[in-house]
């Protein structure tokens, strides 16, 4: 089994997170395809776990965006070369 993941399993896998995230809080799903509220409440909740742990939060995004930039930047590289 390969490591490397792809965008496509990057968001499988948070969709499965997000399930656990909606069921969790008595969210339905199909108030979640609809709504981006339950976005907005994950992301508060992450601030307040990084605010638990001492874990700067506001680095963790920028980091994250870099993250996220090579990544879009890689796929659509890969979409070129095919």
């Amino acid at each position: 089994m390969s490591l490397r993941k792809n965008n496509q399993d990057r968001t499988d896998a948070i969709a499965g997170l997000m399930l656990i995230f909606l069921q969790r809080y008595g969210y339905k799903q199909s108030e979640a395809q609809e709504d981006d509220y339950y976005i907005k409440d994950l992301l508060c909740d992450l601030m307040h776990f990084c605010d638990e742990y001492a874990i700067d939060f506001e680095e963790q995004l920028r980091i994250a965006e870099a993250f996220y930039d090579e990544e879009v930047t890689v796929t659509e590289y890969q979409r070129g070369t095919n």
